[in-house]
C-alpha cells in the first residue's frame, strides 16, 4: 500500500498518478485529497475500494498524514519519492520496519518517460464535463482540427518560482505564438483559457477569431482537450496534460511552449525533466 496525499492542483495530481502507476502498477493507492484528480477524469485506478484499503484509510485519517510523514523519515514504515539524479524522473524508495507499506513524498514527477500510454489511455474526461463542453465547442464556426487552445496562466505564476524570476509569460509571447498559427492556418480559431479573465477579456478578447471560456476549470479542461488544432501552453502541468490528450486525438496537432518551461526567465529547464518531445518551443524574449 502506498499512502498518496494531496500536493499541488490537478496537473501536478495527475503527474504524481501516473508515476505511481508506471513505477508501482498494482499497488493500492491510499489517496487523502486530489479531489480534481478524481473529479474530472473517469477510469483512474486507485484500487482503493476493498475493504482493507477503507480500513487502511481510517486508520491512516485517526493518525494524521503529517504523523504517517514522520514515521517513514523515522523509518518505520517505507518512503518513496522523486529522484532526479540521472536528469530525467524516476524514483527511489527505501523500505520500512512495516512491510510492504510506504509514504509516497510528493514531487514534480513531469517528465512524458513516466506517462504510460497503456496506463493513461484508461482515463478520460468525465462524461459531465464533455457534456458542457460540446455546445462550446460546436458553436465555433470551424472544425476541430483549426481549433486551438491558448492556456494563460497568471494568478500565482507572477511571483513563482520567486518574484524575480517568475514563471508567468509575457502578452507579446502569446501574440508572437498565435499569428505563427495563423500565418500556417488561415482558418485557425482560437479558444482562451485563464485563471485571469479581466486580463485575457482587455488583450486577447478584441483579437479575431478568438473564443474566451469562462467555465469551471474541470470544463476548461475539457474544452482544450478538444481543440485538435493543438494549442499554445503556459508553463503550466494543466496546459501540458490538455496537450497530452490533444497529442493522443491528433498526433499532427500543432503545440507550443515556452523554452525552459517554467524556468525561462533562468534560460534552465524547470521542473529539470519537463522537456518533452512533442512540444514546440520558443523563446520567451526578456523585456
Amino acid at each position: 500500500m502506498i499512502v498518496f496525499p494531496e500536493k499541488g492542483r490537478f496537473g501536478n495530481q495527475l503527474f504524481q498518478y501516473a508515476a505511481l502507476k508506471h513505477f508501482y502498477p498494482a499497488a493500492t493507492l491510499l489517496v487523502f485529497g486530489c479531489k480534481e484528480l478524481r473529479n474530472y477524469l473517469k477510469g483512474v485506478d486507485l484500487n482503493d475500494t476493498n475493504l482493507t484499503a477503507k480500513i487502511a484509510k481510517k486508520a491512516i485519517k485517526s493518525i494524521g498524514i503529517p504523523n504517517i510523514r514522520k514515521l517513514a523519515k523515522k523509518g518505520i514504515i517505507g518512503c518513496i519519492k522523486e529522484d532526479l539524479s540521472y536528469n530525467e524522473s524516476r524514483v527511489s524508495s527505501k523500505k520500512g520496519i512495516i512491510s510492504n507499506f510506504y509514504y509516497f513524498s510528493p514531487g514534480f514527477f513531469q517528465s512524458e518517460k513516466i506517462v504510460s500510454p497503456e496506463i493513461v489511455k484508461k482515463i478520460e474526461v468525465h462524461p459531465r464535463y464533455r457534456d458542457k463542453a460540446k455546445p462550446i465547442i460546436d458553436s465555433i464556426p470551424t472544425a476541430k482540427k483549426n481549433i486551438y487552445f491558448v492556456h494563460v496562466r497568471r494568478g500565482d505564476y507572477v511571483r513563482w518560482p520567486s518574484a524575480f524570476a517568475p514563471a508567468v509569460l509575457p502578452l507579446d509571447w502569446y501574440l508572437h505564438q498565435i499569428n505563427e498559427i495563423r500565418q500556417t492556418n488561415m482558418a485557425a480559431w482560437f479558444l482562451v483559457v485563464s485563471d485571469d479573465l479581466p486580463y485575457v477579456e482587455e488583450f486577447l478578447a478584441p483579437l479575431p477569431n478568438v473564443v474566451i471560456s469562462r467555465q469551471d476549470s474541470g470544463t476548461d479542461f475539457c474544452l482544450m482537450t478538444q481543440c485538435l488544432g493543438g494549442g499554445v501552453c503556459s508553463a503550466s502541468s494543466f496546459a501540458w496534460w490538455a496537450s497530452w490528450f490533444v497529442k493522443d486525438n491528433n498526433p499532427q496537432s500543432k503545440v507550443i511552449g515556452p523554452l525552459y518551461w517554467a524556468g525561462h526567465p533562468a534560460s534552465s529547464w524547470h521542473p529539470s525533466a519537463i522537456q518533452t518531445s512533442w512540444i514546440e518551443y520558443r523563446p520567451v524574449l526578456k523585456s
